[in-house]
């Protein structure tokens, strides 16, 4: 009877540990869901993020091209100032020394 009585009490032991063993198991599994949620929820960020430094690549590109655009027109503009003074200044020489 005795040893009845010890054969069921390591049973219980045995039952309580599967238990505990159970319970630690359900919290492993919860712990990784709430990971798993929280990997998607990053991986929409850096979705977005990736979309965002594309369109600003795009942006910085677009600005260069205007940039180097508007330099060229710059340049071009300068020239034909330049071109019109000198001439003004060399029809005013020719104006004085022929004219007066």
């Amino acid at each position: 009877m005795l040893q009845k009585a010890d054969e069921i009490e390591h049973l219980k032991r045995r039952q309580d540990s599967v238990r505990n063993i159970q319970k630690a198991l359900e919290e492993t599994m919860g712990i990784f869901t709430r990971i798993s949620s929280v990997v998607q929820m990053h991986d929409v960020m850096i979705e977005r993020i990736d979309k965002n430094v594309e369109d600003s690549v795009h942006n910085v590109q677009k600005g260069k091209k205007n940039l180097l655009k508007y330099y060229k027109n710059m340049t071009n503009s300068r020239r034909w100032i330049l071109s019109i003074f000198f001439f003004l200044v060399i029809f005013t020489g020719i104006y004085i020394i022929f004219i007066l």
